[in-house]
């Protein structure tokens, strides 16, 4: 959007010595500016007027044979909230924002804010900066009124929160600016990423930022901001250390009466498993829980729905054998899918709680490696498939992911087993969540002289009636060679 921060300093300075009477006086031009277009009725419809509430919905579409008739239905609690939020607030907000972003109408509004800005630290009308964290040094800025991030104080959105910087107050996204009088709030900031510091040390993934309050007259809460992406798991004197996604932040709420409460924020994935120093490959990082929404207004509107869960990461592939170590590494396991987030817990007298946020699902189990080949002696053993990743469990259940495939084994004058698929990750016994898919067992390898390997059996499904893993390949014979017996597949997971 054209936030306000394209005003220049000049812009600024040039009604400064103005007297606070005219700035007033030019805000309430602005504000009948705004609205001009949402006064205006057409003639079809009564002209609308703020004082007279049956003015305030566009009723030009019903047939009055049907107000009162047998099969009329009463219009529910929710629908008058939609009503409300469609045909009256959401029309006098997008006019307002038409007229501040407007080319044509800066001039004026540079010279109405311009007071302002100097003795409060805060704009009278217009949105707030996105990314602003800067002090308040105005002449009245220790009052704590608010700042340049913020709406105006009669009218404007909130900015955007900052995007998170890793290291600094723990990565964590800036919140959403808070709307004046009429505005929504602003969007909280994105969390930052996880990553790996110079001396070894994870830096851990930051929450996203809480959204910004409505107006207090008139406004919804702001969205809060998606968590960062964590990373992958880590190990420390021989413990393995989790990196999770960071958690979404929360919606912000509706301070008036009548107003809806922002979504909670998604939260981060999981980082996907890499080859460490070791021939075993790690995990995936698990995703982060999603925020909680916002509240309503006590009169009228719907709470904030929830943040989704964020999808676990992928294991790594495990390494292919090598000559100190022939058999291949196995694969990591997938990272568990976050939880999502709950409903906003106010809810309007007139409205309805909202949605909680999906559960993230979790990620596929990593590949094993491949055997060495040894044309002198036996193959290296292949790595078997790291487990899929379980499913966020809360309201709605996430899928688990799928077991990874076993590796390839090494041929050779007498060929090696295929590895082990990885068994498929487990889902909550809910409603169109399911467990994840057993992997394949790895191939038997060749066998020039000797029998050929083994193919490695299936993984199991997860849990909550997962997929068999399917039967592992049978290692093709070579001359005087036989083939090896494909592994078995794995059987479906039973509900808990």
């Amino acid at each position: 959007m054209n936030r306000s921060g394209r005003r220049s300093a000049g812009q600024r300075g040039r009604n400064t010595t103005g007297r606070m009477s005219r700035a007033i006086g030019g805000a309430a031009a602005a504000l009948t500016l705004a609205l001009a277009p949402v006064t205006t009725a057409p003639p079809a419809q009564a002209d609308f007027d703020f004082l007279d509430p049956e003015t305030w919905f566009d009723m030009s579409g019903l047939d009055a044979g049907d107000v009162g008739s047998v099969d009329s239905t009463p219009l529910a609690q929710t629908d008058l909230a939609d009503l409300y939020q469609d045909s009256f607030y959401l029309p006098i907000h997008d006019a307002v924002e038409s007229f501040l972003h407007n080319a044509g109408n800066q001039l004026v509004i540079d010279m109405i804010n311009a007071p302002w800005v100097m003795t409060f630290g805060r704009y009278l009308i217009g949105d707030g900066v996105d990314g602003f964290h800067g002090a308040n040094t105005s002449l009245f800025g220790w009052l704590g009124w608010g700042d340049l991030g913020d709406g105006g104080f009669l009218f404007g959105d909130g900015g955007d929160g900052a995007a998170g910087v890793a290291g600094i107050n723990g990565g964590a996204g800036g919140d959403g600016g808070d709307a004046g009088l009429f505005g929504n709030g602003g969007a909280g900031g994105q969390g930052a990423a996880a990553y790996l510091g110079a001396d070894g040390t994870v830096i851990e993934a930051g929450a996203g930022g809480q959204g910004g309050s409505g107006g207090m007259w008139f406004g919804d809460g702001g969205i809060g901001g998606q968590g960062g992406n964590g990373f992958y798991d880590t190990f420390d004197q021989g413990s393995l250390l989790a990196h999770n996604g960071g958690e979404g932040g929360a919606g912000g709420d509706a301070l008036s009466g009548w107003g809806f409460g922002g979504t909670g924020g998604r939260g981060g994935s999981g980082w996907a498993g890499v080859n460490g120093l070791d021939v075993t490959a790690l995990n995936g990082g698990g995703g982060g829980n999603g925020g909680v929404g916002g509240n309503a207004g006590w009169l009228l509107g719907f709470s904030g729905n929830g943040g989704d869960g964020g999808v676990g990461g992928v294991g790594a592939a495990g390494a292919i054998g090598t000559a100190s170590q022939p058999n291949g590494g196995n694969g990591g396991d997938g990272g568990d899918g976050g939880r999502g987030g709950a409903a906003g817990a106010g809810v309007g007298w007139i409205g309805a709680v909202g949605q909680a946020g999906g559960d993230g699902d979790g990620g596929a189990g990593g590949v094993g490696g491949v055997g060495l080949t040894n044309p002198f002696g036996t193959g290296g053993h292949g790595g078997n498939g790291g487990a899929g990743g379980a499913g966020g469990v809360g309201t709605s259940g996430g899928n688990g992911g799928a077991g990874g495939v076993g590796g390839a084994g090494g041929s050779g004058r007498v060929g090696a087993s295929g590895g082990e698929g990885g068994n498929g990750g487990a889902a909550a016994d809910q409603t169109g969540s399911s467990g994840g898919r057993g992997g394949d067992g790895g191939a038997g390898g060749n066998g020039s002289l000797g029998v050929g390997g083994d193919g490695g059996a299936g993984g199991n499904g997860g849990a909550t009636g997962g997929i068999a893993g399917g039967a592992g390949n049978t290692g093709e014979s070579n001359v005087g060679g036989i083939g090896g017996i494909g592994g078995t597949g794995g059987a479906p997971g039973a509900r808990p």
